[in-house]
């Protein structure tokens, strides 16, 4: 294993319990978004944001917090990666370099994706109806754009790489390796599913990545001693 003196036992075990929790605080965000109508795939898809404006419109504090969720376990998202490059850069240089080129590329596009989405969102549910069902679509798509180029960033070619480097340095459990290429290659054929709706199944891709932080995170807090070996 690599005993790179820069990785510390304590940053380890910070970035380890803050990817643990990124992952816990973006699924809640999720929930919240899904469970107040807020995200806007379907109804872009079915042309009813009309519907999708009345829906938020009633629920618009869950909708806000869930979007705030979402912004909060970003920002955390960059607590890992200084930890998972120092961790394979000594052994996998260049996968390590470009993993984290997409990965922060891809964090800073999601965090501005989801920053516009929350003003949006909170600026067209106080003008009227007619303007908000017609602005609603322009900005919800340039949302939605964002979002899947971010996704396949941090996830496709992010964590896609990093595990790749973390297999092969023997720096991160196989399984964890294993459940970002994984990931890695779901999110990526799940853009095809706007042309070929066959590959919406894909889709369960976007779960994995959050349960990749995770078992990121678990081995952070392992390496650290914070887990019982």
């Amino acid at each position: 294993m690599n005993t790179n003196a820069s990785v510390t036992p304590f940053g380890q075990r910070v970035a380890g319990i803050l990817s643990i929790s990124s992952a816990v605080i973006f699924l809640a965000g999720v929930a919240l978004q899904m469970q107040s109508g807020w995200f806007p795939e379907e109804a872009l898809s079915a042309s009813e944001m009309g519907v999708w404006v009345v829906s938020v419109s009633g629920n618009l504090r869950s909708a806000l917090l869930g979007i705030a969720f979402s912004c909060v376990a970003i920002v955390l998202w960059l607590t890992v990666l200084p930890n998972i490059r120092r961790l394979t850069a000594e052994k996998q240089p260049t996968l390590t370099w470009l993993g984290a080129s997409a990965y922060l590329a891809g964090v800073v596009i999601a965090l501005a994706a989801f920053v516009m989405a929350f003003g949006a969102t909170w600026g067209l549910m106080s003008v009227p109806f007619e303007t908000s069902q017609a602005a609603s679509a322009i900005w919800m798509r340039s949302f939605l754009v964002m979002d899947d180029f971010a996704t396949f960033l941090i996830g496709g070619l992010g964590a896609g790489l990093f595990s790749i480097a973390g297999w092969r340095s023997g720096e991160l459990p196989k399984y964890t390796c294993s459940v970002g290429i994984a990931a890695a290659v779901l999110v990526t054929i799940v853009l095809l599913r706007y042309s070929y709706p066959i590959f919406a199944f894909a889709m369960i891709g976007y779960p994995l990545i959050m349960l990749w932080f995770i078992l990121v995170g678990i081995a952070f807090c392992k390496r650290s001693g914070g887990l019982t070996q």
